[in-house]
């Protein structure tokens, strides 16, 4: 009902355990006729192929008292999150850890360096211009830090520019 990351943090997931179909039977039937039309409609939609056919099944259901729920894309939704919630929830854990490396760093503060807007895993800093190519450095160092315990080495895309979506910025040999 839950996964976990590397991390430990959870996340619940609990309709990867929801029956396939749920019936409610709106016509008295006894225990023996309830469990005959489950099985019956249960085998009919787990050969179906198609939406029609599957449509049609259900139609001939309610026509007899009987509605279908069916909880496929729920189960398939928690089975993709559960695949996707390892994934994205240690690299939002890295980043976080970043935030707080970069936020902590006495050099950055020396060099008037801030973070301003954190997005997914990305992270905008604001400083001097002549403070850019120290600040990225240190920024490099911090975030790749922020990887503890992971069995891979983490690389770091970054781009020094004077707006957020401005030309990148390139440095000399002095690095100016």
């Amino acid at each position: 009902g839950y996964v976990e990351n590397m991390y430990g943090l959870r996340r619940r997931l609990p309709d990867v355990f929801l029956p396939k179909y749920e019936f409610e039977f709106k016509v008295p039937l006894d225990d023996k006729a309830k469990k005959y039309y489950t099985d019956l409609y249960t085998k009919k939609l787990d050969k179906t192929f198609n939406k029609d056919e599957n449509t049609q099944i259900i139609y001939e259901a309610k026509n007899k008292g009987i509605e279908i729920k069916q909880n496929g894309a729920f189960i398939a939704k928690a089975e993709r999150e559960a695949f996707n919630a390892c994934i994205q929830s240690a690299a939002s854990i890295v980043t976080k850890r970043a935030i707080l490396n970069i936020f902590n760093n006495k050099r950055l503060q020396e060099l008037d360096a801030h973070i301003i807007l954190s997005v997914h895993d990305e992270n905008l800093i604001v400083c001097p211009k002549e403070n850019a190519y120290e600040v990225s450095e240190i920024m490099k160092k911090c975030s790749i830090d922020a990887g503890i315990g992971l069995d891979v080495p983490l690389s770091l895309d970054m781009e020094i520019s004077e707006s957020w979506c401005g030309q990148p910025l390139v440095f000399d040999d002095n690095h100016k």
